[in-house]
């Protein structure tokens, strides 16, 4: 290994000889270039005097108006951002009439509405026997009632209806003209049959006009009891607001809204001659478009994106910018005249006219001066470049040694010393600093990333032990009763740990099973569901199933955070097997009987933690041999497809339920993954079965 005085001196050697090398390189690089530039430029002034002139001439309007074309269709312009922001505007207003129809729907569904009123709305009755002592019309008092009041507040919607499966219809308002065909069946009407084969909030476009000004939709949504469908809720808006608003665009562009199918299902009044949009819109589609650019149009919008093209028709350009309206599934188009921006190009011309002759006159005056400052700098250039390169390369020596040097204390781990910065190398001082300031943070933040990785480590080992630790460690064997329960575990402070069961035998042998869920993330969420299922066990040997959930929610209400908790809590009589449960908030468990009937244990209670008082409403029923009780999380039928996971698991428990509570349990598992995917992290079931009495 060589000695490192040695090295330096040898690179002191190699510097030595640069300093010679620097002097007859500066010198060529001096004259070289100069006497190559005096003979180039010379001709290159005057040549390019005259295609400068030429070229800028030769700008007009049309090659303007091209190039601002292109940069439109690229870029964000004001037409496409007007585009965005009306779409959106129809879109928020149709989503209020859909948020409307849900709530309504979800209030039938849940069957929270009063029933004792007097009836309003307008009714009509085409299977069930209106002669009998109970007038079935009577149970839908208060959704007549709920209806009247959301129409009363929105103008807009023109009638609304409740039409069930049994048979009844109500509308309002309840106008005494309308007069029913003797065989008159609503669920007839395609909004109905529509919505019930979709399972979800449908839109349908009603009676067009042959302006479109009078176009109303259909908005209807199903309402489900347990898993079957119990009627449809549904409301006629009128869009005459929006029509108005496409109005007020007409006078700057043609504005019009096109469906999925690419009918144009609205647009303002237009005159016959106003070629090409006459014709396109009056036929009202624009898949079916003769039109070549219309087809292509229609290609870009059925992404459901929003964007912007140029298209022409009949010899002329449009720019074009549409945007989806999400939730009827239309898209806005307005088509804007090119001219409209192409505006500036033709501002300019004249300017750029103006620039090419002072262009041409300056040139020239550039060439004569140039030939004696050529001469004039090639004399000072030699001169000073000699003087210079000497001076230069004596400091380099200087300013070399000094960076190696550095080099080598870095080389030995030496990491806290700066690198001089006087260096007459600047670049390369400040790399060599800056490869020194990396080395030394990144060895920091090496140190700082293991001890972060070991502290993440530990919390979320404690926070997988905590999940665990807030559930039962085993379940009390009852007589006459089977029980099981599984929980998928998460690996964080998080699902796992916000979910939580038990089931309990108090002193006096009844059996009390809850389950529940907090809605929250973190150390904070674990804590309330410690603390929730703690208040639970130490109130249920002293408070019937109300009391126990009312002095909870009391508690809780004083610090949750903003976090509520949904809870099923049940406490039942071993001997007479009654049953009393209050559901707050949380999913409706199922109860499968012996003979394969179903029904869901809702309760309609609020869920724990929101106010400071609630009054749970407790249900009594009494168990019977055979009879299936199956509670979970939303986790565990929450797999993209909703309704359609929790209606296979009532099924598996259905055909199942001759086995016993552990292989009803593996048995829902199996369906699951057999469905494709695992239950969520932090999912649970809780199952308890009714067996023959010893």
């Amino acid at each position: 290994m060589r000695d490192p005085l040695d090295q330096r001196e040898q690179v002191m050697a190699d510097l030595g000889g640069l300093r010679t090398k620097l002097v007859v390189l500066a010198v060529l690089a001096s004259l070289l270039p100069l006497c190559i530039a005096s003979f180039v430029t010379l001709q290159e002034l005057n040549r390019s005097a005259a295609e400068v002139s030429d070229f800028l001439y030769q700008l007009n309007s049309t090659t303007m108006n091209h190039s601002a074309l292109s940069f439109a269709t690229s870029n964000d312009t004001d037409q496409e951002q007007l585009a965005l922001a009306k779409a959106a505007q129809y879109d928020a207003f149709f989503q209020s009439k859909e948020w409307q129809n849900r709530m309504l729907a979800e209030a039938v569904s849940s069957g929270r509405l009063e029933r004792n009123c007097s009836m309003t709305a307008g009714t009509y009755t085409w299977k069930v026997n209106t002669t009998s002592a109970t007038d079935p019309l009577s149970a839908l008092c208060g959704p007549a009632g709920a209806m009247q009041r959301i129409m009363d507040m929105d103008k807009t919607i023109g009638r609304g209806y409740l039409v069930t499966e049994a048979g009844q219809m109500i509308y309002w308002p309840a106008d005494t003209k309308i007069s029913w065909p003797s065989n008159y069946d609503p669920t007839k009407e395609s909004w109905y049959d529509e919505a019930r084969r979709a399972g979800q909030t449908i839109w349908l476009d009603q009676g067009l006009t042959s302006t479109r000004e009078g176009l109303n939709v259909v908005c209807a949504t199903p309402v489900y009891r347990g898993i079957y469908l119990f009627g449809v809720v549904a409301s006629e808006s009128s869009v005459s607001s929006i029509y108005a608003d496409l109005s007020g665009l007409r006078g700057r562009a043609y504005p019009f809204v096109v469906d999925k199918e690419g009918s144009i299902v609205m647009f303002p009044k237009i005159r016959r001659g106003d070629a090409p949009w006459d014709d396109l819109l009056i036929s009202g589609s624009l898949r079916s478009s003769a039109l070549t650019g219309m087809k292509e149009l229609y290609q870009d919008i059925k992404g459901r994106l929003p964007g912007a093209k140029v298209v022409s028709l009949g010899g002329k350009d449009w720019y074009i910018a549409h945007a989806p309206i999400k939730t009827v599934g239309w898209t806005l188009v307005i088509a804007f005249p090119a001219e409209e921006m192409l505006l500036p190009a033709s501002f300019i011309e004249s300017g750029v006219r103006q620039a090419a002759r002072q262009a041409t006159s300056g040139l020239d005056q550039s060439a004569d001066r140039l030939k004696v400052t050529l001469i004039l700098l090639t004399l000072v250039f030699v001169t000073s470049f000699a003087g210079l390169a000497y001076l230069l390369s004596a400091r380099i020596e200087s300013s070399a040694a000094s960076l190696s040097g550095s080099a080598r204390r870095m080389a030995h781990g030496e990491l806290g010393a700066r690198v001089d910065q006087g260096s007459q190398l600047p670049d390369l001082a400040r790399s060599m600093e800056e490869m020194r300031e990396g080395l030394r943070s990144h060895l920091d933040r090496s140190c700082s990333e293991a001890m972060e990785t070991g502290r993440q480590s530990r919390d979320r080992e404690l926070s997988i032990q905590l999940g665990r630790d807030i559930q039962p460690s085993r379940l009390p064997v009852v007589d006459n009763y089977q029980t099981a329960a599984r929980l998928v575990e998460g690996g964080d402070i998080g699902p796992a740990a916000r979910s939580f069961y038990d089931l309990m035998e108090t002193e006096d042998g009844r059996l009390v099973l809850s389950i529940g869920q907090v809605s929250g993330e973190g150390a904070l969420a674990l804590a309330l569901a410690a603390t929730t299922r703690a208040l639970l066990r130490a109130l249920s040997p002293v408070c019937a199933p109300a009391e126990v959930l009312r002095q909870t929610n009391l508690r809780l209400s004083e610090g949750a955070a903003g976090m509520p908790v949904s809870c099923f809590y049940a406490m039942i009589d071993p001997e007479s097997r009654d049953m009393e449960y209050v559901n707050c908030g949380h999913l409706p468990p199922f109860l499968v009987g012996p003979d394969g009937s179903v029904d869901t244990l809702s309760g309609g209670g609020m869920a724990l933690g929101l106010i400071d008082r609630i009054d749970p409403q407790p249900v009594v029923l009494r168990l019977q041999e055979g009879d299936v009780l199956v509670a979970y999380t939303d986790g565990l039928i929450d797999g993209g497809r909703g309704r359609p996971d929790l209606e296979k698991l009532i099924e598996v428990i259905r055909e199942k339920r001759h086995l016993s509570a552990a292989e009803l349990i593996d048995a829902a598992d199996r369906e699951i993954v057999k469905r494709g995917r695992q239950p969520a992290q932090g999912s649970i079931i809780l199952i308890l079965k009714a067996t023959e009495k010893s």
